[in-house]
């Protein structure tokens, strides 16, 4: 139990993604091959730095949500409280994903709607 908190409170990334991946509990068959860490913070480096007062996010794979918290790491590398600005909708179909995802964004304090659903389909 240590590990997992240490895991998820030592720094910014995707701790359960990198555990799921490395645990090999993705299946292919449902697409799931989790973007690594280091490329989804470069790809929030690149959006740019002219952030308003609100940033609304949506993410329809969203995973353990990878993405989402690499965003957040840009946004306060810029000296802006990610917590206050960002808004984010994250829905992914795999109950599992759903959890991790949900964990994620609630112990950074992110304001997010994390749905277990079908982003295609609509179905929830």
């Amino acid at each position: 139990l240590f590990f997992f908190f240490f895991g998820l409170n030592s720094s910014f990334g995707d701790f359960l993604g990198e555990c799921f991946m490395e645990l090999d509990l993705g299946s292919k068959n449902k697409g799931q091959f989790f973007t690594p860490y280091q490329i989804s913070k470069f790809m929030s480096s690149i959006l740019g730095d002219n952030v308003k007062e609100k940033e609304f996010l949506s993410e329809p794979a969203c995973g353990s949500s990878g993405m989402i918290i690499a965003r957040a790491e840009t946004l306060k590398e810029q000296g802006l409280n990610y917590q206050k600005i960002m808004r984010v909708e994250a829905t992914d179909i795999d109950l599992l994903c759903f959890n991790m995802s949900y964990i994620h964004l609630t112990l950074l304090h992110i304001n997010a709607k994390v749905i277990h659903g079908n982003s295609l389909s609509l179905e929830i």
